[in-house]
């Protein structure tokens, strides 16, 4: 079939939309084929599954078993039809495109390849881990534990560092930190 570029095919989707915002019509198999080539091959696609585990040379399976799964069930057309449109009105045919059929490529990755699965929890898990949002949910095990504090504070050659290790050597457990 003919290749069609990312812009290409959001031009189809600027012919297809009416004055009013809307799409004309339905696409049909060959228009749907177009907007999935130009999804695959887009580098917006191409690097946001390179982060998920889904190398370059793979994006085509995904997108070949999401083009299936969206071809065989007329529900989920007409539903990829109303977010299309949706994503059109809000964003533009570049949301159209990337916002309506990420997710759901993620979805067919995620379901229908278990190897991406793995890599995918791996990278969920490592966002979870350098979500820095809310530090008070950090070391839950520390934050329950009876802790006494000494802040040593004063001007130079004052006697703090003196004064800190004195009580540092006099108690039964502790740390000591410049």
């Amino acid at each position: 079939g003919e290749e069609l570029s990312s812009g290409e095919a959001q031009k189809l989707l600027l012919d297809m939309k009416q004055e009013d915002g809307y799409l004309k019509h339905t696409p049909n198999e060959e228009l749907l084929a177009k907007i999935m080539r130009a999804f695959m091959v887009s580098s917006f696609v191409v690097e946001r599954a390179k982060e998920l585990g889904v190398a370059p040379q793979e994006v085509p399976a995904v997108t070949q078993r999401l083009r299936e799964k969206i071809r065989n069930n007329s529900k989920g057309r007409d539903q990829l039809v109303n977010h299309l449109k949706m994503a059109m009105q809000t964003g533009g045919e570049a949301a159209a495109i990337e916002q309506v059929l990420w997710p759901l490529f993620v979805q067919v990755a995620y379901n229908d390849f278990p190897q991406f699965s793995e890599a995918m929890n791996e990278a969920t898990h490592l966002n979870q881990l350098a979500d820095m949002r809310q530090p008070g949910s950090w070391y839950p095990k520390a934050r329950s534990m009876r802790r006494k504090l000494i802040f040593h504070m004063g001007p130079t050659n004052s006697g703090k560092t003196f004064q800190a290790l004195r009580r540092y050597r006099d108690a039964q457990s502790g740390v000591y930190a410049a």
